[in-house]
């Protein structure tokens, strides 16, 4: 599931439109953005990650790894 479909999924189990999710957010990202992030237009940047994570009471490294993929590290001895 993309970042987009992800947060489009959440906000609308939640019962929230777009604008609620402005007016809740105090209008720090607009409708726009919002819509064309769920629409995969747009990747969230770290302060959306951060504000859709406490808005949805979710883990920021959730929206990360649908944003970036799973990023592996190679570990040292």
């Amino acid at each position: 599931m993309t970042v987009g479909t992800y947060l489009r999924k959440i906000r609308q189990e939640n019962g929230y439109s777009l604008q609620d999710v402005v007016d809740m957010i105090d209008g720090q990202i607009d409708k726009t953005t919002i819509s064309r992030m769920e629409n995969d237009e747009r990747k969230p940047s770290l302060l959306m990650a951060l504000l859709f994570s406490q808005l949805y009471d979710i883990e920021i490294k959730d929206i990360a790894i649908r944003t970036f993929g799973k990023i592996k590290i190679k570990k040292l001895k």
